[in-house]
């Protein structure tokens, strides 16, 4: 066979270099170009600021034991005492003492005590007492006490005590006790104290007390104490004007209760003690209260006077249509002419009543009363009020 001429045969190529060969150039490439050194952040013992950069250093990652800033410091974590009119702490934490005059910021957590009479913000975590006599805000949890004389605000969970001269404020699940004179809402569920003057509101359960004039929560295990209660689901107890619930599986006391079921009754009656009344009667978990007007006419020793009772008991048998039911209540009797002899004073009427309505209509049926009925000269008078037999009757409309 004749060999290929030379013009066609393939051009020879280079042989691979050899694995070993390739990591020997990258290790002299990296030897010739190496990475930057991350710089440690510089420490201070003592750190002392005039107005940042101004001071013993420039850099805002300086750590120190102890921070003085006359008019603005800004620095790392500071592990004994921060001091100064304005203070800011980037990327650390603060342990030990804080002490500012108008604002201090703390990107990490606070461990100890803090105060200023202005802002006092924490990025992390308080473990300890955040205390301003502006506003406390802490975005993440708080395991101690939080003051602030506007406000106290926690974006975590709350453990300890949440104060303010106005509104506290706990976006998380909140134990032990929130007090302010104004209002304290909890964005989750709360386990201990709700105290204020005004308003009280907790998303999901609480499991304790909230006492204000208003009064919120998604499920009540403890007690409602307040002028308005107003509950999605109870399981203990409500006291006040106005009660609202959607389920009550305790005992709501209040001049009105209202449920999504209960029956809502208007009563028309007479009685031998106020001969004209006209009520308002709800029922809530077999609870009734009634709450009547009326007008009086007592014997000829005293004057002629006006009524208002509040009555409030049980339904012991029955159902809607057709029942009998317990209850006790106070009569205030209100005398018309103080020139009248016993008049100007007056008069109260303690009663025990059984009760029964049995309904003709679909809306409208007959309502009856007997019991006793104890009534007094006057309230501040020390003797022995009257007993008499009490009897009822009128209608019933719902």
């Amino acid at each position: 066979m004749n060999a290929r001429p030379r013009s066609q045969r393939p051009p020879r190529t280079a042989p691979c270099p050899p694995l070993a060969a390739l990591v020997i150039a990258l290790a002299l490439a990296t030897a010739a170009f190496p990475p930057a050194a991350v710089a440690a952040a510089p420490h201070h013992p003592v750190s002392l600021q005039l107005l940042h950069p101004l001071g013993t250093s420039p850099d805002p990652a300086t750590t120190s034991d102890v921070r003085l800033s006359l008019l603005w410091g800004r620095g790392g974590a500071v592990s004994w005492l921060d001091a100064g009119l304005v203070a800011t702490t980037t990327g650390g934490d603060v342990r030990g003492l804080q002490g500012v005059g108008l604002y201090a910021g703390v990107d990490g957590d606070l461990r100890g005590l803090g105060f200023t009479a202005g802002l006092h913000r924490v990025g992390g975590d308080v473990r300890g007492v955040q205390f301003a006599s502006g506003a406390s805000w802490t975005t993440g949890r708080v395991a101690g006490v939080q003051y602030g004389t506007l406000l106290s605000y926690a974006g975590g969970e709350l453990e300890g005590a949440q104060l303010s001269g106005l509104v506290n404020l706990d976006d998380g699940d909140g134990r032990w006790a929130q007090l302010a004179s104004v209002a304290n809402v909890a964005g989750g569920a709360f386990t201990g104290a709700q105290l204020t003057s005004l308003f009280n509101y907790t998303a999901g359960e609480i499991q304790g007390v909230q006492a204000a004039a208003l009064n919120f929560a998604g499920r009540v295990r403890g007690a409602q104490l307040g002028a308005i209660n107003v509950a999605r689901e109870a399981s203990g107890l409500q006291v006040g004007v106005v009660n609202v619930v959607d389920r009550h599986h305790g005992l709501p006391v209040g001049l009105v209760n209202l449920d999504r079921d209960g029956p809502r009754d208007v009563l028309v009656y007479a009685t031998s003690v106020a001969l004209a009344n006209a009520g308002y009667r709800t029922e809530v978990g077999g609870w009734r209260s009634t709450i009547a007007a009326g007008w009086y006419e007592v014997d000829a020793d005293h004057a002629r006077a006006g009524a208002l009772s509040w009555h409030f008991g049980r339904r012991l048998a029955g159902d809607a249509r057709q029942n009998l039911g317990l209850d006790a209540g106070l009569v205030h009797l209100i005398p018309e002419q103080a020139g009248e002899p016993g008049g100007g004073r007056l008069h109260p009427s303690l009663q025990v009543r059984l009760t029964g309505d049995r309904m003709i209509g679909r809306r409208w049926g007959l309502h009856g009363a007997v019991g006793l009925a104890i009534t007094g000269d006057s309230y501040d008078d020390g003797a022995d009020g009257e007993s008499e037999l009490l009897l009822a009757g009128g209608v019933v409309w719902r």
